[in-house]
């Protein structure tokens, strides 16, 4: 029995540190300019939504690094799968914050679509 009691502190531990670790690497990536990095955060950020799915910001931090690599398709994805994500387990919409966010981001691209377009 004391095996198990060490066993569940010990991934209670685990992952506890995994969580502090993905948000410093995190931190850390949203500012990075390397475009290998942002790929880097965004393999970082996709596991940890995997891990912990109901966290609202690792989808917010998606689409803001699927942004600074043109990935519109992924940027949308990501809003979609939040607001399947909040309604299904939480009967919620996302926080006005992201719902801004996504707002001003489309508006953004439908201009720069229609100087293109021209």
């Amino acid at each position: 029995m004391a095996s198990i009691c060490k066993l569940t502190a010990s991934l209670s531990t685990i992952r506890m540190c995994e969580r502090l670790v993905t948000r410093e690497f995190i931190s850390v990536a949203t500012i990075s300019c390397s475009y290998f990095e942002k790929w880097a955060a965004v393999k970082i950020e996709e596991r940890r939504q995997f891990i912990h799915p109901d966290e609202e910001d690792s989808y917010f931090t998606l689409m803001k690094l699927y942004e600074a690599l043109n990935n519109t398709i992924a940027v949308e994805k990501q809003y979609l799968s939040l607001q399947k994500m909040l309604e299904e387990q939480l009967a919620l919409e996302p926080n006005e914050k992201i719902e801004s966010w996504f707002t001003s981001w489309k508006k953004k691209r439908a201009a720069s679509e229609a100087d293109i377009l021209g």
